[in-house]
């Protein structure tokens, strides 16, 4: 056995290390276990993660369908807008029509007037005559 300086053995201080150092260990283990347990989810945690991954699985399906069903509303509408310019069109034209025809027949009915009225003048002064 060595004596040291302060007049101690160096057998005693290997113990109260070797006690120190079981003791920061220990405290180390503990530590690390405290740690762990805090990142390890309760059954409950995990089945509430589980069940929010799904509905945020089933929310971005949901967006994706969305998506899609925007763009075939988006398409029809396109259709429906075209279709009812289409139409306007070819609406204004037989109103056009309509009216060009109606006002060629006011003038043949005119120029039909005009040539009885015209024949009847001539009958009335023939048989003044």
């Amino acid at each position: 056995m060595q004596i040291n300086e302060n007049g101690e053995s160096n057998n005693n201080n290997n113990k109260i290390e070797t006690s120190q150092n079981s003791e920061q260990n220990l405290s180390n283990v503990i530590f690390r276990n405290r740690t762990m347990e805090s990142y390890e989810m309760s059954p409950e945690l995990e089945d509430s993660h589980e069940e929010i991954r799904k509905l945020d699985s089933q929310l971005d399906h949901l967006n994706e369908y969305m998506d899609k069903v925007e763009e075939r509303i988006k398409a029809h509408n396109d259709k429906l807008m075209e279709t009812l310019k289409q139409q306007k069109e070819d609406r204004e034209k037989r109103r056009q029509s309509f009216h060009e025809r109606l006002e060629m027949g006011r003038s043949e009915d005119e120029d039909f007037q005009k040539q009885l009225h015209s024949v009847l003048n001539r009958v009335d002064s023939i048989r003044r005559v």
